[in-house]
């Protein structure tokens, strides 16, 4: 029992670290109108994954990555249920902000703040959009934050907190 509890203890450690550092990677997007800090941040996460990736497994730094961009997504998307239109908006924003190239690549997967739950659907675009999948979720949730959250990094984190 013991163990159980330290290991769930370091599974949400490591669940509100990738978080912290997803925030962060939202917080420089705003802050440099750039893609680099998504980049950088996600493969931060991943780089772990060489080392403890089991065979036929997905990477866990990955997983945690997209199950946390998932759920914020989510919450946003429910927050949103009034804004028919947040997915034009973000990627509007995206393209002025980060660039046309970069709203071009979030259009595959802007449909995680869409009407319905379709991140199975979304996670079909990681083989066509390689190591910028993760990056455009950053980016249309940094997009979220400035459009709907006041600028504030952290607000569809906030929005899944009971």
């Amino acid at each position: 029992m013991a163990r159980t509890t330290r290991v769930d203890r370091e599974m949400a450690e490591a669940v509100e670290l990738v978080g912290d550092t997803i925030e962060d990677a939202i917080r420089e997007t705003l802050e440099q109108r750039s893609p680099e800090p998504a980049r950088a941040a996600i493969e931060q996460l991943t780089r772990v994954d060489d080392e403890f990736a089991l065979a036929g497994e997905p990477p866990p730094g990955w997983t945690v990555a997209y199950i946390t961009l998932a759920q914020w997504a989510r919450s946003a998307a429910d927050a949103l249920a009034d804004r028919p239109q947040r997915s034009v908006e973000v990627l509007a924003w995206i393209e002025t902000h980060i660039g046309r190239r970069y709203a071009a690549r979030a259009r595959y997967t802007v449909g995680i703040i869409g009407d319905t739950d379709n991140s199975d659907e979304i996670a079909l675009y990681v083989d066509a959009l390689r190591d910028d999948f993760l990056p455009t979720l950053v980016w249309i949730m940094a997009a979220v934050a400035e459009l709907y959250g006041a600028g504030n990094p952290g607000w569809s984190r906030k929005l899944e907190s009971p």
